[in-house]
């Protein structure tokens, strides 16, 4: 377990790695997209589609249930160099969508998710703020909003700081499926 700073509590490691993968890969990526050909004139801004990715989890890998998910989503990102061309800031919105079921029990919840991600490459620093996720019945109804900002530092993976209910974790979406952690 990862914990936090809200009042100790203990932060699923699977949903901070699920959550920020994306933020990891795209450093890399922009890096080396980017380190070449950059100019200190303009940002450097570009869009593209994540997935669709499908995930299928037998009962007791993560939740004690047979568990299925499809994630597909967007992400707008800007890059910011300095005057000699080096990568300094990343600034990333992301906005996707995340189908979560129980298949034991033919049980669904989509979640959303909207959120601005922002790297200093320098630093290592990521804050990532919004209203991160929202979980909703298929018939639209609300059963949970996490929202909130959470820093933390890319190198060492340290959080500096987690507002309460900022990310979701695996207790918090099997426990919403009906069931529990598998750990």
């Amino acid at each position: 377990m990862i914990t936090s700073d809200h009042g100790g509590e203990g932060v699923n490691k699977w949903s901070v790695v699920i959550r920020l993968t994306s933020g990891s890969v795209l450093v890399a990526v922009i890096v080396a997209v980017f380190a070449v050909a950059a100019s200190a004139a303009a940002p450097t801004h570009f869009r593209q589609t994540l997935g669709p990715f499908v995930f299928d989890f037998a009962a007791g890998t993560f939740c004690d249930f047979t568990y299925h998910e499809e994630v597909i989503g967007t992400q707008n990102i800007e890059a910011f160099f300095d005057t000699q061309g080096k990568l300094i800031d990343l600034h990333e919105q992301v906005d996707a969508s995340i189908i979560h079921q129980n298949v034991d029990a033919s049980l669904t919840l989509n979640e959303t998710i909207h959120y601005v991600f922002d790297v200093d490459v320098i630093t290592g620093e990521i804050t990532v703020r919004g209203q991160n996720w929202q979980l909703r019945t298929e018939d639209g109804r609300v059963v949970l909003v996490g929202a909130g900002r959470t820093i933390e530092n890319v190198f060492t993976g340290e959080i500096f700081t987690e507002t309460p209910n900022a990310k979701a974790d695996l207790l918090t979406i099997c426990t919403a499926l009906d069931g529990a952690p598998a750990f």
